[in-house]
């Protein structure tokens, strides 16, 4: 560097400057990360109080469960109070009028445009996988669902629930999926690219079109032309009140479970690209190895703490689903974690490689 290259009494002055310039960041740091410690703490200690819990209930009912030939999933209404059954109780009857969007659903399917793109669909391995991902979530609360690269996973999952949900009048009372992913490019063109399978011509969640001719156009009047799937990222949401799908960040998610901490209004949500899950999640694991985590891996450990809330959630709601997916996830471990969910395996597509030696292409120049 060229503090080196100076004589030794301005080398020891500028030595001196750089470590009080050092020693004020890492003071700026601790001060705002803070509140993001505290917070930590005071997750860790609950998850640790809710682990007792569950223990003392689980060696109470150990008895009743092996009797019981219920699926390993259903095991999450026994923890379930009776405050939160009367609560649910009062959501079911308060069932959504889903007619309007089934009918905007089955008008956008007679389009040209869904029809073409209904047989690009068709061509993509996980096409092959839709009726037993749909069987799966209805006898199961959480899924995984591990898919190569390519496979069509992130796009054709959400949109199989999507028509099973509208399609099916009689069990679905309500429609409303979220779909996170890690960065804000991928909710996006992932969006625009369902926008485009279900046959919508204005985009994600729809746009305001001018009715008047051009002649006597004031922009004053205007038709809002609705979308089913739309997007929302930090500073820019496209949604509208027909939306169903909805691909989002990490932390959008998160900062809406500050405000709805059940997500009442969400009857699945999709977790994409979930290829780490650290020991941040787990209660014996240490504050100081937390925060370099939080530090070096910020965007993963959002995706972990929102599975930790995810679980919580599940707890409180029977009428919750939760897909997990990603090409490089540990299905074993995330299964063990959602009390040994089932796994789904979806396998991509595989192309041809030629070898080619470099100096073969030389003596060929």
């Amino acid at each position: 560097s060229v503090h080196q290259l100076l004589p030794p009494t301005y080398r020891d002055v500028w030595l001196e400057w750089s470590d009080e310039e050092k020693k004020k960041e890492e003071l700026n740091k601790m001060e705002t990360n803070k509140p993001r410690d505290l917070f930590i703490a005071k997750l860790l200690s609950k998850l640790k109080q809710q682990q007792q819990q569950q223990q003392q209930q689980q060696q109470q009912h150990s008895e009743h469960k092996k009797e019981s030939s219920e699926d390993p999933e259903e095991s999450w209404e026994n923890l379930v109070s009776d405050e939160d059954l009367s609560a649910l109780s009062l959501e079911s009857t308060n069932a959504e009028d889903l007619e309007p969007v089934r009918s905007l659903f089955r008008k956008l399917q007679s389009t040209p445009k869904y029809q073409r793109l209904l047989k690009e669909r068709q061509q993509l391995p996980v096409f092959k996988h839709r009726d037993s991902i749909v069987e799966t979530l209805k006898r199961h609360r959480v899924v995984v669902v591990a898919g190569e690269t390519g496979s069509g996973k992130s796009t054709q999952v959400p949109h199989f629930l999507l028509e099973d949900l509208l399609l099916n009048e009689c069990g679905a009372r309500k429609c409303n999926i979220v779909c996170t992913q890690p960065r804000r490019i991928s909710a996006v063109s992932l969006a625009t690219r369902v926008c485009d399978e279900l046959g919508c011509e204005n985009g994600p969640g729809g746009r305001l079109v001018c009715q008047l001719p051009c002649e006597l156009c004031g922009c004053s009047v205007f038709s809002l032309q609705n979308s089913l799937c739309g997007y929302q990222i930090r500073m820019e949401s496209r949604a509208s009140e027909s939306t169903r799908l909805l691909y989002c960040t990490t932390g959008v998610l998160l900062r809406r479970l500050q405000e709805d901490g059940l997500l009442t209004d969400v009857s699945h949500v999709i977790v994409d690209e979930v290829s780490r899950f650290y020991n941040c999640v787990q209660i014996n694991s240490k504050r100081v190895y937390i925060k370099k985590m939080l530090l070096v891996h910020e965007r993963s450990v959002q995706s972990d703490f929102l599975l930790v809330i995810l679980k919580e959630i599940l707890q409180k709601r029977s009428d919750l689903h939760l897909i997990l997916m990603s090409a490089t996830v540990d299905s074993d471990k995330f299964s063990t974690y959602f009390t040994h969910c089932p796994i789904l395996r979806i396998s991509g597509r595989s192309y041809p490689v030629e070898q080619q030696m470099l100096s073969l292409v030389s003596m060929s120049l």
